[in-house]
């Protein structure tokens, strides 16, 4: 549910071709920082947790389980500097269009609450 063709085409352009490493599947990348948000995880933890569970690895687009850590965990940092707040606003509005699609997420539940003024 997720529109992965217009956040790879986003994403990509910020990785110059040729120069040192290749990049990583933006979609791997995304999916890490989400499930570390979801579970509260450290760079270091989300993905050595990925690779004790299929079903992270699937959910990461994979469709046979890995058994090395899909990156180093510092590449999420320099992923998190790329990216900046703005690109991860688009993430997260991403993931909440895709919860609400598939009814997951009601939408009066994503309604804030304003404080009580006094």
């Amino acid at each position: 549910m997720i529109e992965w063709k217009q956040l790879e085409e986003e994403f990509d352009k910020l990785f110059v071709e040729n120069v040192g490493q290749p990049a990583k599947p933006v979609r791997l990348v995304v999916e890490l920082f989400i499930l570390q948000h979801m579970y509260g995880l450290s760079d270091e933890n989300v993905v050595y947790r990925w690779v004790e569970n299929p079903y992270r690895q699937c959910f990461c687009g994979y469709h046979h389980f890995q058994h090395e850590l899909p990156i180093h965990p510092t590449f999420l940092i320099k992923w998190r500097s790329r990216l900046g707040e703005a690109r991860f606003s688009k993430i997260l509005q991403g993931t909440i269009a895709a919860a609400v699609l598939t009814g997951t997420v009601k939408k009066k539940a994503l309604k804030k609450s304003l404080p009580i003024q006094q």
